[in-house]
């Protein structure tokens, strides 16, 4: 696995729900905006 962009063209859905929440110039993901995805 890999961090990046993936062409259009590989892509088979589109998103419903973003879990995680990562402040701009902080290294590690915040857990305080997370939700329940139900």
């Amino acid at each position: 696995r890999f961090w990046g962009f993936v062409p259009d063209d590989n892509l088979a859905g589109k998103a419903v729900y973003i879990w995680m929440h990562k402040p701009p110039g902080l290294n590690l993901p915040t857990f305080k905006r997370n939700g329940s995805i139900d």
